[in-house]
């Protein structure tokens, strides 16, 4: 028995009933137009977070996931498409992104139902498809045992009840924040974003106490995916393991402070067979590392990093890496961007969470967009640590979004293949669950974890990380709130 998820108002018997010829003259099944508004729905609850950054509502759909259960999804789309149920913003990046979609109105805005279908032809594509994936899911966690284990003791739990009625109170209070809000032109445009998010929220949560937990690694940044990392942060706080609080360890400032390895000789250089193994994009991807040494760029990195030995800012007594390392090092980057750039860009530099944002903004600006009046903040980035800017500008000449996957796969490999290899080899009874740069585990743990986290970060980085302990409790998040 299947059981699909799709917008309460959306029947799709009158529908087919509406189109008479244009559907039953395509031999086209209605179950499988279930199933399509039913990934929709799953794709856009795991996207949620992204969404929400990105401020859209289209929704990856992967055509080769799709394909591994209707082989003829294509045409099941265009209809959805031609009777008004399903938009798409038609923009498909190669190996980069999959086509968006989103529910159309009236759909979009509406609580889920539940429909259940016993198609057996159906189930079993469904089925086989999830066993592929199993398949693939195993194979690539392999060496990576004492990450999934934890996903399979049955002893991570949410409270449903305690998260629901947080959601319903977050539904409400958006609710009401946006009729207050005399700036809000289209508000029931606003309030259908509201009550989606509040209906992915409610399948996300649901989803941790489903016994078969979807994880697994994505991308060239081999970041890990889990249950927890697209829940909302306050959500995390009804969770538990084995009946047991938890608490979140965080890497702060982490993109700035994983950037530091790239300002080391030793990060570019091409490794010598016998050396003790150092943190270099060799060693964390060859194949990007292959394609930096070939491009006309690399010479320029190397360079680059061979003059800054000895360039001196007059006014200073560091040179401009050791400036920038020195701030990042000693968690004051965002008060020293906030204090220089805000005067210059009023609105954009005013609270340290703008701040981190825009720095982000900074680091994964496109070449392409120097000159433009958006992008200024970045030129005075430039002012300030002028050799840090242009060896990012020169990594993003090879490509686009290779420092975001750099930078990614330099956390991954940090977090994943060395400290939470290091806390399973010494601590095989400490549970630990992974959201990217942050580690989760129970409490009374979290001194082992931070202990483990900075010693193995500092010896492969060459800095002591700045490490926050946060405990995910509904008793801290009232007192929040």
């Amino acid at each position: 028995m299947l059981v699909f998820r799709i917008p309460e108002n959306l029947d799709i018997k009158k529908i087919i009933k509406k189109s008479g010829i244009d559907f039953y003259g395509q031999n086209l099944k209605e179950d499988k137009l279930l199933y399509i508004c039913d990934a929709l729905v799953k794709s856009r609850a795991q996207n949620r977070k992204q969404l929400l950054e990105e401020g859209h509502r289209f929704a990856p759909l992967s055509s080769a996931f799709l394909q591994e259960v209707i082989h003829d999804y294509r045409r099941y789309l265009d209809f959805l498409l031609a009777n008004g149920v399903l938009l798409t913003d038609n923009r498909f990046i190669r190996g980069e992104k999959c086509k968006g979609y989103c529910f159309n109105y009236p759909y979009a805005g509406k609580r889920l139902k539940e429909i259940a279908i016993s198609n057996y032809t159906l189930n079993k594509a469904v089925r086989r498809a999830r066993e592929k994936r199993n398949k693939e899911i195993k194979k690539s966690m392999r060496g990576y045992g004492y990450l999934s284990i934890w996903w399979h003791t049955d002893k991570l739990k949410i409270d449903l009840q305690a998260a629901y009625a947080w959601i319903s109170n977050y539904k409400i209070e958006k609710t009401r924040l946006i009729y207050e809000d005399d700036s809000i032109v289209h508000k029931n445009v606003e309030i259908e974003e509201v009550i989606d998010t509040a209906e992915d929220f409610k399948l996300l949560v649901w989803s941790i106490n489903y016994r078969n937990p979807r994880y697994g690694f994505s991308g060239l940044g081999h970041r890990f995916y889990n249950p927890i990392c697209n829940l909302k942060r306050e959500l995390r706080s009804f969770l538990t393991y084995d009946g047991l609080p938890l608490v979140d360890i965080d890497l702060k400032n982490s993109q700035p402070f994983l950037s530091t390895a790239l300002l080391q000789n030793s990060f570019w250089a091409i490794p010598i067979k016998g050396d003790v193994p150092k943190l270099s994009l060799k060693y964390l991807n060859e194949d990007i590392f292959k394609e930096v040494v070939e491009s006309r760029y690399y010479k320029d990195i190397i360079t680059l990093r061979k003059t800054s030995k000895t360039h001196t800012d007059k006014a200073s007594k560091y040179t401009k890496y050791t400036k920038y390392t020195d701030l990042v090092v000693n968690g004051r980057l965002y008060e020293y961007i906030q204090e220089h750039f805000q005067s210059l860009h009023p609105d954009r530099f005013n609270t340290r969470d703008i701040v981190k944002v825009e720095v982000l903004r900074i680091f994964y600006m496109e070449n392409k967009y120097t000159n433009q009046k958006f992008y200024l903040p970045c030129k005075t980035f430039q002012s300030h640590f002028p050799e840090v800017y242009e060896l990012f500008r020169l990594i993003k000449e090879v490509q686009s979004n290779y420092l975001a996957i750099i930078l990614q796969r330099v956390e991954s490999f940090l977090i994943l293949d060395v400290v939470c290899k290091a806390i399973s080899s010494q601590y095989p009874q400490i549970p630990i669950f992974t959201i990217h740069d942050n580690i989760i585990t129970t409490k009374g743990n979290e001194g082992i974890v931070e202990a483990v986290m900075s010693q193995e970060i500092e010896k492969w980085i060459g800095h002591k990380p700045k490490l926050s302990t946060t405990e995910l409790s509904p008793e801290i998040l009232k007192t929040e709130i």
